[in-house]
């Protein structure tokens, strides 16, 4: 998975990806109960290795991978108890990721930020996991969304902010599962990211981010049976009329026409 300084071709990497499917299978249901959260934290290391994603297509191949992995074990083999653990297990992993991160753009030579921009990739595998996830227990989730403790819906949110147009973008769509999955909270993050956007529109990773995740939520709507109340819909396109306008007066400072 990880490339040696003779390159591993992609047909190695998916080898050792159904290698890591089957030999958890054999092992059984007990084992990967008894070994979760060893096992989510030890493939999530692996999608944050810089030799694991030395180009950007590198990069995209190895979070496909840690996916497919997933999907594979977390998707199939786990019970709705298992699967409750396993997102608060990967809801713990991005908020301690998110709390060592520097977002100061002064710092972007230093190690330690380097860490961060390998670190996106441990994020877009951990927030398409916990969407997926989520999405699969459907209703069940609702005690899980609603858990402070757990910070689930938390943990999304804060990724919003990530420097990374990639691990923002996995954030929106893991709120948009968490949505349909239960609608009770459509209405209610939409809110959030409305409130966002009215407070953070000089931010620039605020503002795709929480544009990002507005969009998605309101896609979300159609698969929805509440729906949202009207008056959100004229809300949401003021506020992404600002959002466009922040970005330009962001990006071109001689725009200050607000």
């Amino acid at each position: 998975m990880i490339k040696e300084p003779a390159a591993t071709s992609r047909e190695v990497r998916v080898g050792v990806t159904m290698s890591y499917v089957v030999m958890v299978q054999q092992l059984g249901f007990t084992w990967l109960e008894r070994h979760l959260n060893t096992m989510l934290q030890h493939l999530l290391d692996l999608a944050a290795q810089p030799r694991a994603a030395p180009t950007h297509v590198d990069a995209v191949y190895s979070r496909q991978c840690i996916t497919f992995v997933f999907r594979s074990l977390l998707g199939k083999m786990l019970g709705e108890k298992q699967q409750t653990a396993a997102c608060k297990e990967l809801a713990r992993i991005i908020n301690h990721q998110m709390n060592s991160i520097d977002p100061n753009p002064e710092n972007a030579k230093d190690s330690s930020t380097q860490e961060t921009i390998f670190s996106q990739h441990l994020l877009v595998c951990a927030l398409q996991g916990l969407g997926s996830l989520v999405h699969s227990l459907a209703s069940s989730a609702s005690a899980l969304l609603a858990d402070q403790g757990a910070g689930v819906i938390d943990c999304a949110i804060a990724v919003l902010l990530h420097p990374s147009q990639a691990a923002r973008l996995a954030a929106a769509w893991s709120l948009q599962s968490m949505a349909v999955a239960v609608p009770s909270h459509l209405t209610l993050l939409i809110d959030k990211c409305v409130d966002a956007l009215e407070n953070l529109r000089s931010t620039p990773e605020a503002v795709s981010g929480y544009s990002a995740a507005l969009a998605a939520l309101i896609v979300g709507v159609s698969s929805s049976s509440l729906g949202i109340p009207h008056n959100r819909g004229k809300v949401i396109n003021l506020l992404l009329f600002i959002g466009i306008t922040s970005i330009v007066i962001v990006l071109n400072p001689k725009y200050n026409f607000i």
